[in-house]
């Protein structure tokens, strides 16, 4: 028979799993990035698979774009509110926008895992940016 202390911390593990989750499911929720001109507002992915994308193809193309001296090389992708060409130096400004959205959840995660224990509410959006 699991002991009292056994019972705590097998409760905690499923609090941080669930905690995980929570943070996993706000990461993956987009944020919008005004492109200004006739491009306007389009609303960024950020799924597991948007990432993968972002890891993938897209941050190499601008990398090798602006060693290559050409940061105005356009670079095609397709957002969740439709195709759109950006430059490379545009898609640098993307993922400095993504930062700035995705770094509190991030922070927020780190201050909820310390807390002991987890708050029962720890979904709740007074915790998250």
């Amino acid at each position: 028979m699991p002991s009292f202390g056994q019972n705590a911390e097998r409760a905690r593990e499923r609090r941080s799993a669930a905690l995980i989750a929570e943070l996993e499911r706000r990461l993956e929720a987009g944020f919008d990035y005004n492109f200004g001109e006739d491009r306007g507002v389009h609303r960024i992915g950020t799924t597991k698979g948007d990432m993968a994308r972002w890891v993938n193809e897209v941050s190499p193309a601008a990398t090798a774009l602006i060693n290559l001296g050409q940061p105005d090389g356009a670079i095609r992708i397709k957002t969740d509110t439709g195709p759109v060409s950006v430059t490379a130096f545009e898609w640098q400004q993307i993922l400095a926008a993504a930062a700035m959205v995705r770094q509190p959840a991030y922070q927020a995660y780190f201050d909820l895992k310390a807390t002991d224990p987890i708050p029962s509410d720890f979904n709740d959006d007074k915790y998250w940016p």
